[in-house]
């Protein structure tokens, strides 16, 4: 419902008849107003002043979420990070989207050194587009793991952490390189995890749990 006739990003939007949900809990009778892209209150709807309002949207008493954040994600229908083109990337966005991922990081999988970098260059220069869900980085899922606790990973490719080739990989992203999944108790790691927090890099440890202890 349009209150009034103004327009552009200045206009003030009212979502009322919702089921807000946080981290905690489900808050009923609760409206949320938006303002430039941006929440700028949540309140009883009794206490949001209507004649600040320019549009009022009614969620007709679904849940309003905050969106999700994938951050270890390979692909969806048929597409693959992998893939290393626009069109996979585009797909995946727009399925995300779709189910409430509002933002993601492109997880590349242990494989050979050619097939990584071409998938993580073809994630530095992915252009997000606006009605598809946020490429918001790069998760490099090996191929730094011991080779008794791969999992899915490829054996032939998993090697011990290259300190020159961690840092052609951050090159190669140009600063989109967000977490790194790697196995701290290989020869060389410690040396890469300094590096990678350096960079303000999260580093993930990829191994057995008997072994969590150990490493803390």
């Amino acid at each position: 419902m349009k209150l009034k006739d103004k327009k552009g990003d200045n206009m003030r939007t009212l979502i009322r008849n919702i089921n807000l949900i946080n981290p905690y809990e489900i808050f009923f009778g609760y409206g949320v107003v938006v303002e430039q892209d941006k929440i700028v209150e949540i309140n009883i709807e009794d206490n949001i002043k209507i004649e600040n309002i320019d549009l009022v949207i009614d969620g007709k008493g679904n849940f309003l979420a905050p969106g999700f954040v994938d951050i270890h994600n390979h692909g969806n229908m048929g597409f693959d990070i992998m893939d290393s083109t626009e069109t996979a990337i585009d797909n995946i966005g727009r399925f995300h989207l779709k189910n409430g991922v509002t933002s993601y990081l492109g997880t590349v999988i242990t494989s050979s050194y050619e097939n990584m970098s071409n998938a993580i260059r073809n994630l530095a220069n992915y252009k997000n587009k606006k009605e598809l869900s946020q490429l918001i980085g790069v998760h490099l899922e090996g191929p730094f793991f011991s080779l008794d606790k791969k999992g899915a990973q490829p054996g032939k490719y998993i090697k011990n952490p290259n300190k020159e080739e961690i840092r052609e990989i951050f090159n190669i992203s140009n600063g989109r390189l967000k977490m790194v999944s790697i196995a701290p108790e290989t020869s060389g790691a410690l040396d890469i995890i300094s590096y990678l927090k350096s960079k303000d890099i999260t580093v993930a440890l990829a191994i057995a749990m008997q072994a969590l202890k150990k490493h803390k």
